[in-house]
């Protein structure tokens, strides 16, 4: 792709995390983007908490700079593969309210068939095939739970450490979450169960130990090789 005739950013890559051994996720490498933004913070100034991500805030700054050069982003990818099995999810949004969304450019969590794409390195994710059945609004005090919203995130109220609502956590705390069991009677359900899963989630997060790749191992602690990645264009 032309930089010059497009004016559109080129992909980069803004996480790339892989498990080790001890199947602790560490945040590994960060490519450069186009335009230079020089006042992006050092790597070491996103991270935190052995292993928070990169701030949905500063990619938003980064947006906005490069925006004034002539470059825009619209897209953002989530894709990760297991390494015990090679399963892969491979997932973009196709509008570009999504990565408004999870920059905190908006708060309207944005509807997930209709602004998804399932890419063709997706292996035959739950969360790939079942858009429908994406995202939940759970209160952290009552428990009531409204699964299967039809949304890009998660909304969970007042459970202190889950932060979803505040953009600076969503490119990677659960942008992409179905309901462990899956609503009764839903593909999404009968996949899990087929799959011996407790859920299927996208998460990256060191300070809550959750790093699931289209499932929900216990404590979130997937196997060492697992792979995570997360683009935006």
């Amino acid at each position: 792709m032309s930089r010059q005739s497009t004016k559109l950013g080129i992909a980069n890559i803004v996480a790339n995390d892989v498990a080790n051994k001890n199947s602790l996720a560490r945040h590994t490498e960060l490519l450069k983007v186009w335009p230079p933004v020089p006042s992006l913070a050092p790597l070491s100034a996103w991270e935190a908490n052995n292993g928070r991500l990169i701030r949905g805030t500063t990619i938003a700054e980064m947006m906005v700079r490069s925006a004034a050069a002539g470059y825009t982003y619209k897209e953002v990818r989530f894709m990760c593969k297991r390494g015990a099995d090679s399963a892969t999810l491979d997932v973009k949004a196709s509008s570009p309210d999504v990565l408004s969304f999870m920059t905190g450019g908006t708060n309207t969590y944005p509807d997930a068939c209709s602004t998804s794409q399932t890419l063709a390195g997706d292996t035959g994710s739950v969360i790939g095939q079942s858009c429908k059945d994406w995202g939940a609004h759970i209160n952290g005090d009552t428990g009531k739970r409204e699964l299967a919203t039809g949304k890009w995130g998660i909304h969970i109220s007042t459970t202190p450490g889950y932060q979803n609502p505040d953009p600076d956590h969503r490119l990677y705390q659960f942008p992409l979450w179905i309901y462990g069991q899956g609503p009764a009677g839903s593909d999404t359900q009968a996949l899990i169960q087929s799959r011996k899963q407790r859920g299927a989630h996208f998460a990256i997060d060191g300070a809550t130990n959750r790093f699931e790749c289209d499932n929900f191992p216990p404590l979130g602690v997937s196997g060492e090789g697992d792979t995570w990645n997360i683009f935006i264009r």
